[in-house]
């Protein structure tokens, strides 16, 4: 396969970073801290800066989807990687009650059938959703498609108002849910794939529209925390703009998207690599059993709650388990995807 036929190595790059994002969110949210809301410290500014990552990163993952998918027009089933995408989530789904199993863990027939169901059981919201929107973007494709750049600014609009503006500053979810959510961010990646952005913006403008707009996210959480100091009601409001698409996470989103897809495009070899095992990554260390295992027994993340160690243990404990599901992903990669297809598609000949 030639380099022109690989994928830009640089939008690569940002599907890892955005998963890496995610693992580091989970490392405060799983990590059993539990901060007072009277004081304010580094931990836990620190607690809610990594906080921001998590959605930020489901968006720009999907925003990454849409700008892959959105180039086909042809409404047909592709069964290759429709079954891939769900064989790997089986795999792990097995895997992970297999090892729920040897960690004591009493079997049952109902928790063996939710692991054979990981998709209908939503094991992973964010893996049942994706599959689902897997499902469905040939049919989105050509609905988006059809529509000519006016028509298409029109809809953006609409879903912007419903699914951005009235959740952002009502707190309504107006109708929308994961999958809504999902359909949004894929058409907003669909118009940039189509239609492109603003022209006289390049990849440095991007980047600092979303150092500011991050910056001015994470200074609402913490303005809101110091007021919750005094009024405890103010507190539950500390994470409020970071919802997946609430205004300021959905600008940061797209305007790191952007600045990556406006980058000089390049071949790694070694970045693509890492990036097809990212997938992997999140079902691996977002499972329950390895939650468990690696936020509280393995490495004990609220120990930390007090110290400002927790800073670069974080980011080095992240480090190791991205690598590690990474190593796994990429084995199971090599010895069980790889034959598979291969098997399926002498059999399709």
């Amino acid at each position: 396969m030639t380099k022109k036929a690989m994928r830009n190595s640089s939008v690569e790059l940002l599907r890892i970073i955005s998963i890496f994002a995610i693992v580091l969110c989970h490392f405060a949210t799983h990590g059993g801290f539990d901060f007072p809301p009277e004081s304010i410290t580094v931990p836990r500014l620190w607690w809610n800066l990594i906080r921001f990552g998590g959605n930020l990163g489901v968006d720009v993952f999907v925003l990454i989807s849409g700008y892959f998918l959105i180039a086909n027009q042809d409404v047909k089933f592709n069964g290759k990687k429709t079954l891939t995408l769900w064989g790997q989530m089986f795999f792990y789904s097995l895997l992970l009650f297999a090892l729920s199993l040897l960690a004591g863990e009493r079997f049952s027939l109902k928790s063996f059938v939710i692991a054979c169901l990981p998709i209908t059981s939503s094991t992973w919201w964010f893996a049942s959703t994706y599959f689902v929107l897997f499902l469905l973007h040939p049919y989105l494709n050509r609905a988006l498609h059809s529509l000519d750049r006016k028509q298409y600014q029109k809809l953006l609009l609409l879903l912007t108002v419903c699914w951005c503006l009235i959740p952002t500053f009502t707190g309504a979810d107006f109708g929308s849910n994961q999958l809504l959510e999902f359909v949004y961010l894929y058409s907003i990646a669909g118009y940039i794939k189509l239609h492109g952005l603003c022209d006289k913006l390049r990849s440095g403008h991007w980047f600092s529209l979303f150092g500011l707009i991050a910056l001015l996210t994470y200074l609402s959480c913490v303005v809101f925390l110091i007021l919750g100091t005094k009024t405890p009601f103010f507190s539950q409001y500390s994470l409020h703009f970071y919802g997946r698409t609430k205004l300021p996470t959905l600008l940061s989103a797209i305007c790191l998207f952007a600045g990556f897809v406006q980058m000089k495009p390049f071949y790694s070899k070694r970045v693509n690599l890492i990036a097809s095992a990212t997938f992997g990554v999140y079902l691996l260390h977002d499972s329950p059993i390895l939650r468990k295992i690696f936020w509280l027994d393995l490495f004990q993340n609220s120990s930390f709650q007090n110290s400002n160690w927790i800073i670069p243990y974080s980011i080095g404990v992240c480090i190791v388990v991205y690598l590690l599901c990474t190593a796994v992903d990429l084995v199971r990669q090599r010895f069980v995807e790889r034959p598979l297809t291969n098997c399926f598609l002498s059999k399709q000949k």
